[in-house]
């Protein structure tokens, strides 16, 4: 069940102001929206039962005045439907037990309510089952009454509810034939009253439910109820077009009476929720992988360059030419775990105010040369777009990928036209209730239009997983569509991909509107031409890195630039060097480090110590470093992994002479 929609009134019987706050944060850690009444006395308990109705009472069992069997009853007394679930440090097998037979609906021990959430949430679901059963059960207790009724008088009340009914009702004779429809059949699937009149109601169930039903109607032949028969219907013009499920009942006389309820919508939402689960699934998964591999490049690389270095020009051309082949070798790998990373939202983003509409026709020239002369460039920009908080350079990147996607896919028809479109959008919770997957508020929408093949549903279905192409090999990565959606998703908006077969595809993209103006967090990247990297008076630089391999390319290099270089490979190591030594001018440190304190920690203390000294952070997983909104630390820069040489020499001398002022 979902509690998007309206807050659970939760009833809460404890005295311990401790174990209440606890219990609270539990629920809100678990993104539980709820509404909290507190009470421990049994006067105050009676009270709130009989002036507001709970979705569920959590009650500690030892309470002051009376104890948790008695506050039990009271429920029972006063409100009979409503869940009830101990929450105690004190219930023994024996009396947990005990409460259960009295009605409890479950129990909690207050040292593992990890499970509470869930409890509650599986609490609820069974109340609304069984009500939903009881309505039910009742609904077709009635409606075989009032059938019954039919033959001796047909009343206008009876017809009204016949009419207004929203489920599908048949009634049927032994043998499956329909003998009476209601109205609801035309307004779902378009079948009249004639059209099924002697008309087996099999007959109307799609062929990939056919099982099922038969299934179905062999369990009625030795029992008089069946529920949750979920079946894919027919519409009049023969298409599979709703799921429905189905409750019936088997009369004293023989006949089969039905009941279905649309459950299409649900379905879609529980396919977008196990898609979203996947997508995350696959992200954390390329996220480590890329993290380790940029690793391995590091030391690579590093090595490489060293021994470029030691060459120099008394290597032989073919030994140059083999150094900078590996070089590239390691640039490419780098590339594919910078695109792992930005599918995982794993990125450093530099997020700032952007006007869609300028950045669309500044791209425009470049990705008419991109596309060719064979497709048409159009862009459909609205007036007065809102402002977009996103990295400038990642949206330009999305949207030469995306186009480049749709050149590729239109090629093989000789060409087409791609429609590039600016709106303002606004996602009421009324919507987003109907699409979970997104959350209220204001978006600039951009969307990408072609006039291509489109994709077929199971092409749409993988088109966000990495590595997923469908050009031919050798032919592109398999990663634009996946560095678009972890850009977009890291960036706190939203994609989805409309797209038939025949149709082209429309790539939606939803990002946040920008409600604070211009803001670029984090320290740019200096260039290294034009700069001096080497140590002017051999500056001190403490190297955090738990890799040895990793640390050993960066002191080396540092110490070739005339730096003076301490080494730490975990953090409480690091901080005990920079207290035992003032002439540390710069901290060079991963961020993922071992020994219980990471690099955002250890760069915290430092700061504490010496707020003066500046700190440079390095990962393949630049995320580690970033606190909100894809933004730094204040106070520090970041060198991404894998780096060269000079790379590492012009950001050190940079941030040495600023800090220097």
């Amino acid at each position: 069940m979902s509690t998007d929609a309206v807050a659970i009134d939760i009833l809460l019987l404890e005295d311990s102001d401790l174990d209440a706050e606890l219990l609270h944060r539990r629920l809100e850690r678990a993104n539980l929206n709820c509404h909290i009444d507190r009470v421990w006395e049994e006067a105050d308990f009676r009270a709130a039962l009989r002036q507001k109705s709970y979705g569920v009472i959590l009650a500690d069992y030892v309470l002051p005045g009376f104890d948790g069997l008695g506050a039990l009853a009271i429920a029972r007394e006063l409100s009979p439907e409503t869940p009830f679930i101990f929450v105690s440090g004190t219930l023994g097998e024996e009396v947990a037990i005990e409460s259960l037979k009295h009605g409890a609906t479950d129990y909690i021990i207050k040292h593992r309510q990890e499970r509470l959430p869930s409890a509650i949430l599986r609490a609820l679901a069974e109340r609304e089952q069984r009500q939903a059963r009881a309505r039910a059960e009742q609904g077709l207790v009635d409606m075989n009454a009032e059938l019954e009724a039919m033959v001796r008088s047909r009343t206008a009340e009876r017809d009204l509810v016949w009419r207004l009914a929203h489920e599908l009702v048949a009634i049927c004779d032994g043998n499956g034939y329909i003998r009476h429809s209601n109205p609801a059949w035309h307004k779902m699937l378009g079948w009249s009253h004639a059209d099924l009149l002697d008309r087996r109601l099999a007959s109307m169930v799609a062929p990939g439910s056919q099982d099922r039903a038969a299934a179905a109607r062999a369990m009625l032949d030795s029992q008089a109820y069946v529920e949750d028969v979920d079946l894919e219907m027919l519409t009049a013009d023969g298409r599979p077009n709703r799921n429905v499920s189905w409750t019936f009942v088997r009369t004293e006389d023989g006949r089969i009476c039905g009941t279905g309820r649309d459950i299409t919508q649900r379905l879609e939402l529980e396919a977008q929720l196990r898609q979203a689960q996947k997508i995350e699934s696959i992200g954390q998964l390329t996220g480590g992988v890329a993290h380790d591999f940029n690793n391995v490049l590091m030391i690579v690389q590093g090595n490489l360059q060293t021994l470029q270095r030691t060459l120099g020009v008394a290597g032989s051309e073919r030994e140059r030419r083999w150094l900078d082949n590996a070089l590239k070798g390691v640039e490419r790998g780098a590339r594919l775990t910078k695109g792992l990373l930005a599918y995982s939202r794993k990125q450093p983003l530099a997020p700032q105010s952007v006007d869609a509409n300028e950045t669309t026709t500044r791209l425009v020239g470049l990705l008419t040369q991109t596309l060719g002369a064979h497709i048409e460039l159009r862009t459909e920009l609205a007036a007065s777009v809102w402002p977009a908080y996103v990295d400038p350079n990642q949206l330009e990147n999305a949207l030469i990928n995306l186009a480049i996607n749709a050149r590729d896919a239109m090629a093989p028809q000789g060409g087409g036209r791609l429609t590039i479109s600016t709106s303002n959008r606004s996602l009421d919770e009324a919507y987003t209730r109907q699409h979970p997957e997104k959350t209220p508020g204001d978006y600039v929408e951009l969307i990408v239009r072609d006039t291509g093949p489109g994709m077929p549903p199971d092409v749409l279905e993988k088109a966000f997983d990495p590595f997923f192409t469908t050009k031919k090999e050798g032919h592109g990565t398999g990663l634009g569509l996946s560095q678009v959606y972890g850009f977009v998703k890291q960036s706190g908006g939203h994609v989805k991909l409309v797209s038939q077969a025949g149709q082209g595809v429309a790539v939606h993209l939803l990002l946040p509107r920008d409600a604070r103006g211009a803001h670029a967090p984090g320290v740019a990247l200096a260039a290294a031409s034009g700069i001096d990297c080497r140590s002017p008076g051999g500056e001190t630089v403490l190297v955090v890195e738990d890799d040895v391999d990793v640390r050993r390319i960066s002191t080396e290099a540092l110490r070739e630039l005339g730096y003076r270089v301490l080494e730490a490979g975990d953090g409480p190591s690091a901080l005990r060097l920079v207290e035992a030594h003032a002439e540390i001018n710069l901290v060079f440190s991963d961020v993922g480090l071992p020994g219980g304190m990471n690099g955002r920690e250890m760069a915290e203390q430092v700061h504490r110590m010496r707020p003066e000294l500046p700190v440079i952070f390095t990962s393949a997983y630049a995320s580690q470093a970033l606190v909100s909104d894809g933004a730094l630390m204040p106070g520090v820069a970041l060198l991404e992994k894998p780096f060269t040489i000079p790379q590492l020499a012009a950001r050190v001398r940079r941030t040495l002479d600023r800090a220097g002022g």
